[in-house]
């Protein structure tokens, strides 16, 4: 397993998952009664992750009323569809809200609990409209749409909402470059070309006047330029390497611009005040990283910071005076608050918590620095996939949002096979009730029961992990806790997950185990170092070796080298194996933990390493029109081992046989789902069959991805299943070690080349508050 760096984001890339044991006959009876539950459990699903996740209320309405027409003996799902159409429509701002619901209560009295809610929400709508609340006139929520938004990970509105900042990013050198896009007008031009792609949140703030722009360069240093274009001129830079600054914030009241600056060497974060035309920074509040979050904004009248500050794991909304004398816990309380902002007249700041079990808008009146009453909610359940990056002086509140996750989230299928002709036996069918967070990174249970996967849910958040058993119960969520979860493995004995991660704040590295029940996690080996620059010390990649009766896992220790080390489970020892490895792109250890299959990027040679004695051996070198991935796949008994070459699968026998091809693809098609992350091969639990995925070689090819079944003599190649309509780019493949089963991630192909949304909330504050 490799971990892969990109310079706009850091992703993992992941072992191809192997049988740990032969499952129970239990499994594949809850998993075939998935499939053949009925259609509306899956189209409810559905509606609900288009709502949700995706933020499409429009089209979850269209969803939620097929559901009603198709439906309408379900009637307990038929009520909660109606419901969820009365929560879209009162989120549009649209009077259909109450027909929703009045229908609800007309229609399905009998449904007692999403009768109440509807009751409850009415009477709500009510009130407002008899003046009992105050009234959010004009409530708008509406989507930026401009040439490169699905692309760009961050953006900043001009003061007067009629330009925007944005990441543009395009596949030739330079591949990043700072953008501003005129809304009246719809035209954009490039501001400054060649931007360090390793960075692409808070980079960039206008002045308030919007004639310039202050930008991340590159690390530790900030450069100015005018609006219009021009010649960029330094601004301010760190004192050393490993100190990273940010720009966050420019008040036109104080003149100065406000900065997160983080020093990685002392692990400490600082909010400073940087003079508009120059100067050294000066210091308002400094903090260990995991207790002062780096980000923060100016109130209007510049006399005041407001952020976010943890203390005891209780995260609450700070307001500092700018001169450095005085420190406002203005929330707190026990929930998550986050993302906080002053509203432009100075009487509010809006906020985003969890403390109603939903992710919501909230917002507490102030009276200068200090609170003026009790927080109230705003607006409920904004969607768990955006969060506020800006308020403008004109009245809008920006959201970014991403689809799924940053980490090219998937939904998990099966497909039912007959295990002795492997045929399928019907068609790919929606399994885990989420998006998975890694790419082919999903374990089966030793008694191969339940599966456990992360996932975001959509959030903009640290992933969480499941465990699910494929029914129509809802998946068992393990909190992070404010750990970070690189990926989860099984115990041996079945009763507590593993993961490679740190604690957020503390971060200090290390395996820790989990237990469903318990939910809390506790440290198995702790490395002793903190996670350093480039996730440098950071471990990664737990596979559980069943041959071995060990796991193994990597150590990053630069951007180009890592280390691999087993771990003991009866004593939780660690033991370094094989030389230190560079220029390393992927690896993937056998089953028995004797042989590593590493690809170099550089010379693009499939090497097979003996981890005894460290002898390696070049079994292949990939063609140059090869993208460079995922290409290997070991056998349950470690014995063999397929490869993608090209257009052919190719199979050798370990240690000392030659490679021989299995199958080779036509000119026009390519081996492999399109994603080089992925394991795109899966072995039959008895070794004799291989599953591969097979798709159109063209780029723009809207043909979905076959899944076919070669024997290991290579004969036989025959196509079995098709991928699902909805998720035409199938990866991550996986045989159940039943044999029963093959399941797959699958992928929208729009939605991984624009995964990023921006939105503007406008009108959203009580009159009573002045908001514009």
């Amino acid at each position: 397993m490799r971990l892969q760096r990109s310079k706009m984001k850091l992703t993992t890339r992941f072992f191809i998952p192997m049988a740990v044991a032969i499952g129970l006959a239990a499994a594949v009876c809850t998993a075939l009664a998935l499939q053949n539950s009925s259609q509306h459990q899956v189209l409810f699903e559905k509606a609900k992750f288009t709502m949700e996740t995706k933020g499409d209320l429009k089209g979850a309405i269209e969803l939620f009323e097929e559901i009603i027409k198709k439906y309408p003996n379900e009637r307990d799902y038929a009520a909660n569809a109606l419901l969820y159409i009365g929560m879209c429509y009162e989120k549009l701002g649209k009077s259909e809200a109450r027909s929703a619901y009045s229908r609800l209560l007309q229609d399905y009295g009998d449904q007692t609990q999403p009768v109440k809610e509807a009751r409850s929400r009415l009477a709500k709508l009510e009130a407002v409209e008899e003046g009992r609340i105050p009234e959010k006139a004009g409530l708008v929520f509406r989507k930026l749409d401009f040439p490169g938004s699905g692309a760009t990970p961050q953006i900043r509105l001009s003061p007067d909402g009629r330009k925007v900042l944005y990441i543009g990013i395009q596949d030739a050198e330079p591949r990043y470059s700072i953008r501003v896009f005129d809304f009246p007008s719809g035209k954009s031009k490039t501001l400054v070309e060649g931007i360090d792609g390793n960075y692409w949140t808070h980079i960039f703030c206008w002045s308030p006047d919007a004639n310039k722009v202050v930008y991340l360069s590159r690390r530790g240093e900030l450069m100015m330029i005018n609006s219009e274009g021009g010649k960029p001129v330094p601004f301010w830079a760190a004192p050393d390497k490993e100190t990273e600054v940010f720009p966050l914030d420019w008040s036109g009241q104080n003149h100065s611009i406000l900065v997160g600056i983080l020093d990685q060497s002392g692990h400490k974060a600082q909010l400073g005040i940087l003079p508009e035309n120059g100067g050294e920074s000066r210091p308002i509040v400094s903090a260990d990283i995991a207790e002062l979050e780096y980000w923060a904004h100016f109130s209007p009248d510049g006399k005041f910071i407001v952020g976010r500050k943890t203390k005891d794991k209780n995260n609450d909304v700070y307001v500092w005076a700018v001169d450095g004398v005085a420190e406002i816990n203005v929330t707190d309380h026990p929930a998550n608050d986050s993302y906080p902002y002053w509203s432009p007249d100075g009487k509010y700041i809006v906020f985003i918590s969890d403390r109603s079990k939903t992710v919501d808008l909230w917002a507490v009146p102030m009276a200068g620095s200090r609170p003026a009453g009790d927080p109230v909610r705003i607006q409920a359940n904004i969607g768990n996939n955006k969060a506020p990056t800006d308020f403008t002086k004109s009245g809008q509140l920006v959201f970014d949002a991403a689809e799924g996750s940053t980490i090219n989230p998937g939904d998990l299928f099966v497909l039912p096979v007959d295990p002795k002709t492997n045929e399928a036996q019907g068609l790919f069918r929606p399994y885990a009730k989420y998006p998975t967070d890694g790419l082919g990174d999903y374990r089966w249970s030793p008694d191969g029961q339940r599966i456990a996967y992360t996932s975001r849910k959509g959030n903009l958040q640290l992933p969480n992990a499941f465990i699910s058993s494929g029914g129509a119960n809802e998946d068992l969520e393990i909190p992070a806790n404010g750990y970070w979860m690189g990926n989860v493995e099984w115990s041996p004995d079945g009763k507590s997950l593993l993961f490679p991660g740190f604690l957020r704040g503390e971060n200090r590295v290390g395996i820790f185990r989990v237990s469903p029940d318990e939910q809390t996690a506790e440290p198995v080996n702790m490395s002793g170092e903190r996670l350093g620059p480039n996730w440098k010390g950071s471990y990664w990649g737990l596979r559980w070796l069943p041959l071995a009766g060990k796991y193994m896992f990597s150590r990053t220790i630069s951007e180009t080298e890592e280390e691999s080390y087993l771990l003991n489970p009866s004593d939780n020892k660690i033991q370094r194996v094989g030389a230190r490895s560079s220029n390393i792109d992927y690896e993937a250890p056998s089953p028995d933990g004797r042989h590593m299959a590493e690809l170099e990027a550089k010379t693009r040679n499939f090497i097979l390493l003996s981890l005894a004695d460290g002898v390696s051996r070049v079994i292949s070198t990939l063609p140059p029109s090869q993208e460079l991935g995922y290409p290997f796949s070991w056998s349950a008994d470690g014995k063999k081992i397929v490869w993608i070459e090209g257009r052919r699968l190719k199979l050798l026998t370990v240690p000392d046989g030659t490679p021989q091809t299995l199958f080779e693809a036509a000119q026009n098609q390519k081996i492999g789902g399109g994603l080089s992350a992925t394991p795109n091969t899966a072995w039959s639990p008895d070794g004799s069959k291989i599953a591969f995925v097979l798709k159109d070689a063209a780029a723009d090819s809207k043909a979905p991805g076959e899944l076919w079944v070669v024997e290991v003599t290579g004969s036989s190649p025959r196509k079995i299943a098709d991928a699902p309509a909805s998720h035409p780019l199938v990866v991550g493949v996986v045989w159940h070690p039943s044999g029963k089963m093959i399941f797959a991630q699958g992928f929208d192909p729009k939605i991984l080349k624009e995964r990023n949304e921006h939105w503007v909330m406008e009108n959203f504050l009580p009159k009573s508050a002045g908001g514009k």
